[in-house]
């Protein structure tokens, strides 16, 4: 008869714009862009889970999951980027969250290239580079896009070669 040992805590990383809100209480800018610019709801007036809030609900007891914003969608700001790269070099699981904003996407919201705006690019630059660096204990890189819009990611779509799971759902909803 064999004993098998309890699963070792995984650590897990949400990271990205659209991945969870970085203020208690106040508006949510990725709850938002999940509903989408054509919606009578916000995210005060309806419950709607982030994709952090989700994957801290789903994991087990013993695993660790944090959060990082990383970057924003609508300017070039990179500030966070350096606390997403810490913290996905700790981790055995990264979830990575981007796509549009309420303002990237929607009525007058034209531009000039569908690779990820703001700084989003970067940071899944910085990230993947992280899932390919010697003695990564990344196991798993999964990238969620929450856009409304088709979106591509560099020359020839060349980060997603890093990526294990792309999940892309559009703009979900408050049940998404």
């Amino acid at each position: 008869r064999s004993v098998q040992s309890p699963k070792a805590p995984m650590m897990i990383a949400v990271i990205g714009p659209n991945a969870g809100c970085t203020k208690a209480g106040s508006s949510c800018d990725s709850i938002e862009n999940m509903l989408g610019p054509y919606t009578q709801y916000n995210g005060v007036s309806v419950e709607v889970k982030t994709v952090y809030e989700a994957a801290v609900d789903s994991a087990a007891s013993s695993d660790v999951v944090k959060f990082a914003r990383g970057c924003d969608i609508d300017n070039e700001n990179m500030d966070g980027i350096d606390e997403a790269v810490q913290l996905a070099q700790q981790s055995d699981i990264v979830v990575l969250v981007v796509g549009d904003s309420l303002h990237s996407c929607g009525e007058w919201s034209d531009r000039d290239s569908l690779d990820l705006p703001g700084a989003q690019m970067q940071l899944l630059e910085n990230i993947t580079a992280v899932r390919k660096a010697h003695g990564s204990k990344v196991k798993s890189l999964i990238l969620v896009l929450i856009n409304g819009r088709p979106a591509t990611f560099g020359p020839k779509n060349a980060l997603l070669d890093d990526i294990d799971v792309l999940l892309v759902s559009f703009r979900p909803g408050q049940m998404g």
